[in-house]
């Protein structure tokens, strides 16, 4: 389908969900779509080779009607290719919008519209009328979901995904059922592709780490052991589990860390003890600063993968401090200021002396645990084997 009905320049088209699959069903290289939900509910599911786009609040009330590509559309090279002519088709879509006339003027979708309309002259850009919801209820196969969609029978469609299934998670367990702590049952959770979340009982599982394809570890206590030190890459956060603890002092190495092992094609597991308080306060701070999002938003979408989760108040004072400062009109302070506003992420530009360029000395941790340090952060680099590699490649 070539689309004939959609007008020159900028015209905004509205399409229904049958163009849309008729388009992915051509030349899908040539389409960029852009989805404007908020970004957990796009990295719950969202339409096959769609790209996020949402803003927060502060965006919004400054666009004056309009944001600028650079905001629309965060990679580099799409940004190119689109102002170079590549694409033919630019298809935005909400969550339900039936048509044009049902977005407010300062939605995420019109802010959009508006921006493609004035720096799109050789597209035709279009809106999915519908939106998301209509376009995965007639077509779940062109839709990427983060965990299978549930059939009508309550049973999960398979998926390719490297998961446990019930069977191979009841193998790994040697204790009785229902005789270890409630945080220490079943696996770490996957809260991104390349960020998992549990405990310090995972942690310690050879087999697990091994099963989600995890490359290193994120440890967030002073007393954790480190099982595996010549084959994951560690990092640890001394933090105590303490109503005067500072967690929010290390959030941005945490960032930085997290990033390393995502440009890296890796898979990082954060953890404490428990999994719940410690370990969760650094995932929720990530997922705030990474997608832009609020504290309750991120906190509901972790408590629906791990539903112990508990931050102590005080962690959650400083989680509300954090999402403070993220959406306030002056960038963040301290070393973060240093990285890319649009998505660059620039690991370890905090400090300069852990930086890819120029790494600190490989100190090899001996205790068994990571004794109270000074604010630089721990390392314990792996010595990989010969028939490993350092970073899983997936």
């Amino acid at each position: 389908m070539t689309m004939d009905n959609f007008q020159e320049a900028v015209h905004v088209t509205e399409i229904t969900h049958q163009n849309l699959r008729a388009l992915l069903e051509g030349c899908t290289e040539r389409v960029l779509l852009i989805d404007t939900r908020p970004f957990l509910a796009f990295n719950d599911c969202h339409v096959v080779m769609a790209d996020n786009t949402h803003f927060p609040a502060i965006i919004k009330r400054r666009s004056k009607g309009s944001v600028g590509l650079d905001l629309i559309i965060k990679d580099g090279d799409k940004r190119g290719k689109l102002l170079a002519g590549f694409y033919s088709d630019v298809v935005v879509y909400d969550e339900s919008s039936d048509g044009q006339q049902h977005l407010t003027r300062d939605s995420t979708t019109q802010l959009v519209l508006n921006g493609l309309r004035q720096n799109c002259s050789n597209c035709r850009v279009a809106f999915l009328k519908g939106g998301f919801d209509k376009f995965s209820a007639e077509y779940p196969d062109l839709c990427q979901w983060s965990s299978p969609p549930v059939s009508p029978f309550g049973f999960s469609s398979p998926t390719s995904s490297a998961t446990l299934t019930a069977h191979s998670t009841s193998a790994f367990s040697t204790a009785t059922p229902g005789s270890e702590p409630v945080y220490d049952r079943g696996q770490p959770v996957e809260i991104l592709p390349y960020l998992y979340l549990g405990s310090g009982y995972h942690a310690s599982r050879k087999d697990m780490l091994e099963a989600l394809g995890i490359t290193a570890l994120l440890n967030v206590s002073r007393t954790c052991p480190n099982h595996f030190e010549s084959e994951y890459m560690y990092k640890c956060i001394p933090v105590e589990d303490t109503q005067n603890a500072d967690i929010q002092a290390w959030f941005q190495e945490a960032i930085d860390y997290i990033d390393l092992v995502k440009l890296s094609g890796g898979r990082v597991l954060v953890h404490c003890h428990a999994g719940v308080s410690r370990s969760a306060t650094i995932c929720l701070a990530y997922l705030m600063h990474t997608n832009r999002v609020r504290l309750d938003e991120a906190f509901d979408f972790v408590k629906q993968r791990r539903s112990v989760i508990s931050p102590n108040f005080n962690f959650m004072g400083q989680l509300l401090q954090w999402e403070a400062q993220l959406h306030s009109a002056a960038p963040p302070s301290g070393n973060a200021k240093n990285c890319s506003s649009h998505g660059e992420v620039r690991p370890f530009c905090s400090s300069p002396s852990t930086s890819i360029s120029s790494p600190a000395p490989r100190k090899r941790i001996r205790s068994a645990s990571c004794a109270p340090l000074a604010r630089s952060p721990c390392f314990v680099f792996p010595m990989p084997r010969q028939d490993q590699p350092l970073m899983s490649p997936s």
